[in-house]
């Protein structure tokens, strides 16, 4: 499997040893995590953000052909569609926004949009 191979058993051995972190954590804490929140939202917001990164990219791509500036377009486009996305599922509430700098502009923001 060559290089493959190697990022393979990599992402296994951390995939592995984040699933024995969390059992043995709930275990001992005896805290029970809400999975949906913390893994799938994120996982299908990342998909999302995945498919408007490659589809941002390879649409500008072929109005300007200069990898850099597609590039940053495509990444700087893929944090906000992954932030909507985000909001819209309810990934992130409105107790997550109000622990950053600026949480509450961002508040009022996504409620202005209804995204919130």
């Amino acid at each position: 499997m060559n290089i493959i191979g190697a990022v393979l058993s990599t992402t296994g051995c951390y995939v592995v040893a984040s699933i024995f972190d969390v059992f043995m954590l709930s275990r001992i804490t005896k805290v029970r995590f809400d999975f949906k929140r913390i893994l799938v939202k994120p996982i299908l917001g990342s998909i999302v953000m995945g498919i408007a990164a490659l589809g941002v990219y390879y649409g500008l791509y072929h109005f300007v052909p200069s990898n850099t500036l597609c590039t940053l377009v495509a990444i700087v486009l893929a944090m906000v569609v992954y932030g909507v996305i985000m909001l819209i599922i309810g990934g992130i509430q409105e107790e997550d926004l109000q622990s950053i700098p600026m949480g509450g502009r961002l508040i009022r923001l996504s409620k202005k949009m209804h995204l919130m």
